[in-house]
């Protein structure tokens, strides 16, 4: 596995890990999702420092599972494509 996929992986698992509240954070702070597909959005931004942040940065690669691993209720069935 390459260290790009690695990090989407990583990514991804800190996603389900906030959205789940496997973190003491409050997830509406860092993401804007639909409660019942778990599907991530965007938030505006003007400037590219917050284009790449965190929350922004992992939403299209989370959009873009299958909704079997973003309704899982274990990290394991995360699979990256």
């Amino acid at each position: 596995m390459t260290l790009e996929k690695r990090r989407h992986r990583s990514d991804l698992i800190e996603t389900f890990k906030i959205i789940n509240g496997c973190y003491n954070l409050q997830s509406d702070l860092s993401f804007t999702y639909d409660e019942g597909f778990k599907k991530l959005y965007k938030k505006r931004s003007r400037s590219d420092l917050r284009k790449y942040v965190f929350s922004n940065r992992v939403i299209d690669h989370w959009n873009a599972l299958s909704d079997v691993c973003v309704t899982s209720n274990t990290k394991i069935n995360l699979k990256i494509v």
